[in-house]
């Protein structure tokens, strides 16, 4: 809305409709968090209570679990399936609709300088959504708690520590800065 059109963006995102969007979003995240503790909770667990990963997710507490795991199993993956394919419907459409705006910009160098500020962002989108996909939407298995903890991390902490690296090397003052550093580093 902001790119395609926007003399129409603060009427058309007034701030009853920013309230509705962020009511429902979080009805729905909460809805969803309920429901998988709940289920989580009500699992059986035997044998060893030590959680191998950095912290209580999902397929960390099925591994302890004993018991029929199928409508958790089946739950997570329903929901994971949902949550990844609905936000990366309404990111692909919004970047559908951003694409045919700059492809409408007459200067090639606004072009490239807005498919720049574009390309970063999915860049970091797609590295966050390919850990997810792989940490939630694959079978589970004993040889993959490695596999686990390194995802874990890497969407816990790598990602949000790239953020800022990536959207900031599209500044001029950024990578002259970078620049700079590597040849000194380099040089000495």
């Amino acid at each position: 809305m902001a790119i395609c059109y926007p003399l129409h963006y603060t009427r058309q995102m007034s701030p009853r409709f920013c309230v509705l969007l962020v009511a429902i979003s979080h009805t729905y995240g909460f809805t969803d968090a309920m429901t998988q503790t709940v289920l989580t909770f009500c699992l059986p667990y035997c044998g060893s209570r030590e959680i191998q990963g950095f912290f209580c997710s999902d397929p960390s507490l099925l591994k302890l679990a004993c018991g029929d795991l199928r409508v958790k199993q089946t739950l997570i993956l329903i929901s994971a399936a949902f949550n990844l394919s609905i936000t990366s419907l309404g990111i692909s459409l919004s970047y559908m609709f951003i694409i045919s705006a700059i492809l409408r910009i007459r200067s090639a160098e606004a072009r490239r300088k807005t498919f720049s500020t574009c390309s970063s962002h999915l860049v970091s989108v797609f590295i966050f959504y390919g850990s997810l996909c792989f940490m939630y939407l694959r079978p589970s298995s004993e040889q993959s708690m490695d596999q686990d903890k390194v995802v874990t991390v890497f969407y816990t902490v790598i990602i949000p520590m790239l953020n800022p690296m990536i959207y900031s090397l599209r500044t001029r003052e950024v990578k002259e800065a970078l620049k700079n550093a590597i040849q000194r580093k380099f040089t000495s």
